[in-house]
């Protein structure tokens, strides 16, 4: 029980400063899909958000209600958007990742919040395509689980990266 409370409060360490001043707020793709670890990792967003004093979200959506121009007339051009952490940064599951390149190159201007994830590519062109979103983007700020997806994403991407724990630690 001690090392999840270490890694909760890591945790919460980490992500208090990119959501001290949360007003206007998204938290992008909701899993709505049979798979616990997602739906732990979502529920520990709520809660360290809850947990750090952010109001609730203004848009929330799953791949399949993504509507952009809702999320724009919700948070409007200054409004933060959180793409929900996991292991679906890279190739692996395009359906997620094509989403959030979507986001990243839909909102130049509005502060781009990855939680943490797990970054993995297996094809370079799908590197590239990520490359050229995130690299063009320069208010983004990737959380990653990992050292190796530190690595990635330092040698990668121009964005800030920093290690954090998972989500479902909160």
């Amino acid at each position: 029980m001690a090392a999840v409370q270490s890694l909760r409060t890591r945790l919460l360490e980490t992500l208090r400063p990119l959501v001290a001043d949360l007003d206007a707020y998204a938290l992008i793709d909701f899993p709505n899909y049979a798979n616990v670890g997602d739906s732990a990792i979502y529920l520990g967003q709520l809660e360290a958000l809850r947990a750090l004093g952010a109001p609730r979200p203004r848009f929330i959506c799953d791949f399949r209600t993504f509507d952009r121009a809702e999320l724009g007339r919700r948070i409007g051009p200054g409004g933060t958007i959180l793409l929900t952490g996991g292991g679906s940064f890279g190739d692996l599951w395009p359906t997620a990742q094509d989403l959030r390149e979507e986001i990243v190159r839909a909102f130049p201007g509005n502060p781009i919040v990855q939680l943490p994830q797990t970054i993995h590519f297996e094809k370079a062109e799908a590197l590239q395509r990520a490359r050229s979103a995130f690299n063009a983007h320069d208010q983004i700020t990737l959380l990653v689980r990992d050292r190796r997806s530190l690595e990635i994403a330092g040698n990668e991407l121009t964005a800030r990266a920093a290690l954090c724990p998972d989500m479902a630690f909160a």
